[in-house]
């Protein structure tokens, strides 16, 4: 009787490292799914080098009213010269992401622009 406890213990101790084995592979894999889509909808390098541009455009033009020009204090990323860190950001994000910091930093410049003009 001793030889097939034996046997069973194995066997349990074989199916329970097989399945942490498993859960393993299971949560390389989840892993790996949960970061195709990040990769897959990166924008690409041309888009990154016309968005790269106009961001250091924008942060030129912030730096030119003293309405806007708190801007830069309060959010230095998105108001850097920064090049490769606007390019590398861009790289990595979403096309999405980045229309919509372009278009954040388009609105705060026309709204805090329209703070010079006389009433």
């Amino acid at each position: 009787m001793s030889v097939n406890t034996d046997c069973a213990e194995r066997s349990a101790e074989g199916e329970s490292k097989m399945k942490l084995s498993h859960y393993k592979l299971g949560a390389i894999a989840a892993a790996a799914c949960l970061a195709a889509p990040l990769t897959a909808h990166a924008a690409d390098r041309r888009f990154c080098r016309d968005y790269t541009e106009e961001a250091i455009d924008q942060a030129r033009a912030v730096r030119e009213n003293p309405y806007c020009a708190g801007a830069v204090e309060y959010d230095p990323a998105r108001w850097s010269f920064d090049r490769r860190g606007h390019f590398e950001w861009c790289l990595y994000m979403p096309p999405e992401a980045a229309e919509r910091e372009r278009y954040e930093r388009s609105r705060y410049l026309s709204e805090c622009g329209r703070r010079r003009r006389p009433y």
